[in-house]
């Protein structure tokens, strides 16, 4: 498929990257952002026709990876015809005091499904928070389920085809990368 740019990209990843730094600002009040999340254009990498969502790649340390998949229809999903995916990495070093600082509790740190769960619901919140705000300018979108694991989500995501870049939005907590928000999306038709 022919590559097609997405003029709104750059708007849809201040999106998220609002949608974040509205959780952080308004769901805890341990962990301080440290300026203004940057926002990077880059390549995506697709692997065996989806989204590589791999923490490794962004911190260069074990992490946590979760994500979904947007689509115009319900019956676009079997299809993998993806409009769009947002994917979120935590840095595993700082899981127990971020997760903790958003008010999950009840988890051991150590426990890698325990911690996976408490990032899937992490991830699931903001990914509806994002569809939400996105609704505001463009159709209504229709989510995957989300996923999450440990360094990397293995089956990867389904994203768009003529879509070559994405935006990641890298937020720094206390001067360390600690979360990595990427979004990739094709031109969505508007409201």
């Amino acid at each position: 498929m022919a590559p097609k740019t997405n003029p709104d990209l750059e708007d849809q990843a201040k999106i998220l990257k609002d949608v974040i730094k509205t959780k952080f600002a308004t769901e805890q009040e341990r962990l301080v952002v440290t300026g203004d999340p940057a926002l990077i254009k880059n390549t995506l990498v697709e692997y065996d026709k989806k989204l590589k969502v791999a923490a490794m790649d962004k911190f260069n340390n074990p992490g946590y990876a979760c994500g979904r998949s947007y689509y115009l229809a319900q019956k676009d999903i079997p299809l993998h015809k993806a409009v769009g995916a947002v994917a979120i990495y935590i840095l595993e070093k700082e899981i127990g005091a971020f997760l903790k600082a958003f008010g999950y509790s009840e988890f051991d740190d150590e426990n890698e499904e325990q911690v996976a769960e408490k990032c899937l619901d992490f991830g699931k919140k903001i990914t509806d928070a994002y569809k939400t705000a996105l609704a505001a300018k463009y159709v209504d979108l229709i989510m995957s389920d989300a996923v999450c694991a440990r360094n990397g989500v293995p089956k990867g995501l389904d994203f768009s085809f003529d879509q070559f870049e994405k935006y990641e939005i890298h937020f720094l907590i206390a001067n360390k990368l600690t979360l990595v928000a990427e979004v990739t999306m094709t031109v969505l038709p508007k409201r």
